[in-house]
């Protein structure tokens, strides 16, 4: 009744691609939101898509928290500069600090492979 209410073949929806995500559906420019469940992590598909993209040891990340600010700014700094993915997990914690992190991303001047996980 749905698919046929909807004009859609079925309702299941296809596994994401990170991977292919990555390459057809974002820029260097543009930081992608994860929005997930309590107890949902991501990473491990993450650095695998990093992997497949852009070969081991691409991709790094870091939890936010309390101190990591610093760190973190680095971080992306680095991976913009030489292209590689960033993943900044719990970005919740650190709603203050987004206002810095949204300047530092006005001013990189990334490679074409970068890409900002949130």
């Amino acid at each position: 009744y749905v698919c046929d209410l909807l004009g859609m073949k079925s309702i299941n929806l296809a596994t994401l691609n990170l991977a292919e995500l990555a390459k057809k559906d974002t820029t260097a420019h543009t930081p992608i939101m994860f929005i997930i469940t309590p107890g949902a992590d991501p990473s491990v598909i993450l650095e695998q898509a990093a992997d497949q993209t852009l070969g081991p040891g691409n991709y790094h990340q870091i939890a936010m928290g309390q101190g990591q600010a610093d760190l973190a700014l680095k971080m992306l700094q680095n991976a913009a500069e030489n292209g590689t993915w960033v993943c900044l997990q719990n970005v919740h914690l650190v709603v203050s600090w987004l206002p810095v992190l949204e300047k530092e991303l006005h001013a990189l001047k990334p490679q074409d492979t970068f890409r900002l996980w949130l």
